[in-house]
């Protein structure tokens, strides 16, 4: 028998949006530009230009939740991730208990792999890498029984798929409490009536539903010129300057960019932003090419990161750092 609704309030509704938590990654830059951290049922984008570094981000991002003990499967649709990449992101530990990577990329085996984790109850976090590597079992070449993916990096051939896979993850976000985080990279889009092309990074209906989307770039701002002084000498050698730009937020005021030093192979590294604390605020001492930090002195700024890393010098600021985030 249907109950007699009389009222509003006896209108029952599925309680998904009550006492939501968000998740932190560690990877501080990227914590701070999503305001603390990661929201169930919210969508977040990392975009930029191909080599920025942004599966090994997203890598790091999956470190950061297995070390909680949360399980993430990574979609690795560019079939590029390899044990070098689990080992240089502190991930071959967590491998198969905690991160599930799986290799595909049509629509079709992508959304039958999602179907089988999702259904388990048990996947806390899902990354998709990169958006413009899944592609239709029509843009799929046979030759014998081997399948040949065409690259459809500049078409739109995938819009229609992408778009229900995006809203059926959203509604399983939500109403499983899982975090979503989604890589994807600037294509040309040709308006063949006037010939000219424009950056975008996917339809807009993909934009819509997306809560958060961020740039990795290279530094480029000027709030952000001094972070980039700071480590010009490592540039090349150890790693390069970069900076997350919000396209798309929650916050209502738009959140200025965010520096960090992306070291080759590793990813970010919290150290290097505590360096920038330590000598903006004169603790590290800079005479000429002298670098001098309580005992430690040397000539060269990496070998002062060198020699206070090995003397686990750093490593204990880092703690601290994380230990006053949590």
């Amino acid at each position: 028998m249907i109950k007699a609704i009389k009222k509003l309030e006896d209108i029952e509704l599925p309680s998904y949006l009550d006492d939501k938590t968000k998740i932190r990654s560690y990877v501080s830059p990227l914590d701070k530009m999503l305001q603390g951290g990661f929201t169930p049922g919210k969508i977040v984008q990392l975009v930029g230009e191909p080599k920025t570094g942004k599966t090994t981000i997203a890598l790091q991002v999956a470190y950061g939740f297995c070390k909680q003990g949360k399980k993430v499967l990574y979609i690795d649709a560019k079939q590029d991730i390899n044990t070098e990449y689990l080992q240089n992101t502190l991930l071959l530990d967590y491998y198969k208990n905690h991160f599930y990577l799986v290799k595909e990329s049509t629509f079709s085996d992508v959304e039958e792999i999602l179907e089988k984790f999702i259904k388990t109850g048990e996947i806390d976090l899902i990354i998709i890498d990169s958006l413009p590597s899944l592609i239709n079992e029509r843009c799929v070449q046979v030759s014998g029984t081997k399948r040949i993916k065409s690259d459809n990096t500049n078409t739109n051939s995938n819009t229609r798929p992408l778009i229900f896979l995006i809203n059926k993850l959203k509604k399983l976000s939500i109403e499983q409490d899982m975090y979503l985080l989604f890589i994807n990279e600037f294509r040309n889009k040709i308006d063949k009536r006037i010939g000219t092309i424009t950056r975008v990074f996917g339809p807009k209906s993909l934009e819509y539903e997306t809560s958060d989307i961020i740039h990795i770039k290279r530094i480029t701002s000027s709030d952000n010129k001094s972070f980039r002084d700071c480590f010009i000498s490592l540039e090349k050698v150890i790693g390069i300057s970069d900076e997350l730009v919000q396209l798309k937020g929650t916050s209502t005021f738009p959140l200025s960019p965010v520096p960090f030093f992306y070291e080759y192979g590793t990813g970010y590294q919290e150290k290097y932003n505590i360096i920038y604390y330590l000598l903006e605020n004169k603790i590290i001492i800079k005479d000429g090419t002298y670098y001098e930090y309580l005992s430690y002195k040397a000539n060269g700024l990496a070998n002062l990161i060198k020699i206070l890393t090995d003397n686990g010098e750093l490593q204990k600021l880092v703690d601290k750092v994380h230990l006053n985030q949590s």
